[in-house]
Parts: C-alpha cells; structure tokens; sequence
C-alpha cells in the first residue's frame, strides 16, 4: 500500500513538473483575479494594514541594453508556455555576460539534461542546479562559480527539486518519502552531509484524503523552512497554514490564506514571511500580499482591489537589500500581468506599464535597482527576458525565447 501511495505522488510530481515546471524560485502559475472569499485570521493578533496607496508609473520605450550592467544574468531556454495548449520549450541554460554578450552554456556532460530548478547563493557568486542522465536514473547537484567553471558536484539519489539556498553552505532539496510524502533535506555543501527535516508537526496536512495539501496542488514543497531552520511554515487543512517555532516547539500562528500553488516567501531578515492571501475589501475580493511575522502579528501590505476593483497578485521576491519586493499583479477580467514593486520604506505600492508573461518571478539585481522579468511584448513569438531598472525608468530586451532564472556578481 505505501509503494502505491508514494507510487501515485511520484507520478504527480512528474505531471506537475511537466505542466508548470514551478519551484520556490521557479515557474509560478498565474491565479484568476478575485476568486476565493476567505479572511486572513489569525490565533491571537488583529490583521493591520501599512499599504498607503499605489501609483502607476510608465517606463521608457522598449531600447537596448545600457552598456555598465554590473553581473551575470543566468537564462534558461526551458519552459512551459500556454498558448492556449500547453507548449514546452527545451534548449540551453547559460550563464549570459550582458556587457560583453558572451553565453557560457551551464556544466554537464552528453549524456545529462539540466533540470528546471536553478538557485543563485546568497553571496551571488555561485549558483547550483540538478542534472540528470537522460534515462532519469542517476542526478547530480551541480555548482559553479561566476565565470560558469564547476566548482563542485554531487551524486544523489531520490531528490526531487532543488528549493533554495537557505546560506551560503547549505542547500534545501525535497525529497519523495512514503509517510509525508515530502520531506526536505538540508544538504552542506562543505562536509557533503545531509540532514532530514521531518515535517512530523502538530495538525500537519499530509495530503492522505486529499491528495496533495494546500500549496501542493502545484507542487510546491510541502515545509517552508526560515534561514536559521530555527522557523518552519506548514499546511494544516484546506488553506489553512501554521507557522511554527522548532527551538521552542509550539505554534506561533495559525493564518487563512486561500493559496493556490503560492509558497509562502521568507524574508532576508529571517522576522517575518510573506505570502498572497486572499482578502475581502470594502467591495471586490482580492489577492493582497501580507506579511508574517515570527511574533504572529500579521501585515497587510497592498491594498490593490479597492483601486482596481479585485485584483490577483503572485510570485512575490525581495530585493536583496530588503527595500523592494516586486510580484505579479493582474487586474479582474484582464489577461494582462504587470510588474508591480513594494516599497518597505514607504508602504507605497508602483505599478508599472509592463506587460509581462508572468510565468516566473522577477529576478532582482544583487544592488536591488535592476530587474529581470519574462514578457510578451508585440506576440507571444517572442517571449523573452526583459531587463527594467525601476529607478531610472529604463526597459530593455535582454534575450528572446529564454527566461531569467538568477543573476549573480561578475567574476
């Protein structure tokens, strides 16, 4: 019976991975504007709100890229597309030199194929992805320096999706497991030694009446671990998630969020998470980003539905200086996504004229000016990256049929 059981989840994994190809930092599914009715709630804390309003700003003309970019963009050339039937893109994943164009294809041998789940380290100087032989028996977790020369790799078996650097040591993955059925891994990348996180928490979902809990239904990973692992986010039931204190072994909060293939999003300060929600305004039901922290209180930051009569937002990433988080916003009954950025500092959030594919999340520069997003533009033909320095208001086709995965320091 646990051979069938872990036999079915392999075979939603590999259906999920196929249709969305999405991981923590990877492809994200675009939500319908409005859907959902329920309340953010909370155990103990009231819901407050620092959103101060928004504003649309429109960048330049769509022009070249500016000669002094500083770093390396990371692009993949494979992808999923829905146009409207499902379209899968197969090519080459590199590491692009924007300043001199120069393409260095990502390491791995003939007979290998680069997985979908790339992670830039916290330093911006290394970046790791998994490869595997063409017949899927045998992986490697490969890493490599800035300049593309590989600095290490590893054999593994059974590990199923690179999730993130949670340091610049250590790297989670999530792994297929009869009684959960994922589990999370953290693996050091000095001592080469894996450790298992055993999501066997308080009320924990694990997908056995239901199938896969919550923001599983797009497989995403089943635990959200905070940088320090001191930290872990969890699905109860339905939408129901908890946020749970390790060291200390209790419950911090528990919060009704409506998610739809949404991992939550920890922040670099390790304080507090974010996540769409949805949330009833004072006419139309929206999906807003909240904030929660690891002292339970609990944070409405955008406040788009009121202004845009229901709205969705998703793919929500912190710049690395923590001053802007940009995320994916689209209006009711639009097709059209635009970029959209929070400032923390003043609680205002831009929306700008930028009408992009939305199937991945921005990518932010390591100086959090710059961006990288997947567009459209004139047809979807030419789907590509996009370079947006929000500040000085600049727009710029980095490379058609690929699209951003990371951007690291330059060598």
């Amino acid at each position: 019976m646990k051979a069938q059981k872990i036999y079915v989840y392999y075979n939603i994994f590999l259906i999920a991975n196929f249709l969305l190809g999405c991981s923590l930092h990877g492809t994200t599914t675009q939500p319908e504007a409005g859907i959902g009715t329920q309340t953010p709630n909370q155990t103990s804390n009231q819901i407050t709100a620092t959103s101060i309003g928004h504003d649309d700003k429109c960048l330049g003309a769509l022009g070249n890229l500016p000669n002094n970019i500083n770093g390396r963009f990371v692009l993949s050339e494979n992808y999923h597309l829905y146009r409207p039937g499902l379209e899968l893109h197969q090519g080459l994943s590199y590491i692009f030199a924007p300043i001199t164009e120069e393409k260095i294809p990502l390491y791995k041998t003939e007979n290998q194929n680069v997985s979908e789940f790339f992670s830039v380290a916290p330093n911006k100087e290394r970046l790791a992805y998994l490869v595997r032989d063409t017949d899927m028996r045998n992986g490697w977790l490969i890493i490599v320096e800035n300049n593309g020369k590989p600095a290490k790799q590893y054999y593994y078996y059974g590990w199923d999706n690179l999730v993130w650097w949670v340091n610049d040591r250590q790297i989670l993955v999530s792994k297929l497991a009869e009684e959960y059925p994922f589990i999370t891994i953290a693996f050091d990348t000095i001592n080469e030694k894996e450790e298992e996180l055993l999501p066997n928490y308080p009320n924990i979902d694990r997908g056995e009446t239901w199938g896969l809990p919550s923001w599983n239904e797009y497989f995403a990973v089943m635990t959200v671990y905070s940088h320090d692992l001191n930290f872990v986010i969890y699905p109860k039931s339905g939408s129901d998630i908890i946020l749970w204190d390790r060291k200390n072994q209790k419950t911090i909060t528990e919060f009704s969020a409506a998610i739809i293939g949404e991992n939550p999003l920890w922040l670099s300060d390790g304080q507090a998470f974010i996540i769409p929600a949805s949330v009833n305004s004072t006419e139309y039901s929206s999906r807003e980003l909240m904030r929660i922290g690891v002292d339970g209180q609990t944070t409405q930051l955008t406040n788009l539905g009121d202004s845009y009569k229901s709205s969705a937002v998703w793919a929500p990433r912190e710049s690395f200086d923590g001053r802007y988080i940009a995320f994916w916003f689209k209006q009711n009954n639009t097709d059209e996504s635009k970029l959209a950025v929070y400032s923390t500092l003043t609680g205002t959030t831009s929306v700008f004229c930028v009408n992009g594919g939305g199937y991945v999340g921005p990518v932010w520069s390591p100086d959090g000016h710059q961006l990288l997003v997947d567009g459209f533009f004139d047809n979807i033909d030419n789907y590509s990256t996009v370079f947006v320095d929000i500040e000085k208001g600049l727009l710029a086709t980095v490379k058609k049929g690929v699209i951003p995965v990371g951007w690291m320091v330059s060598p």
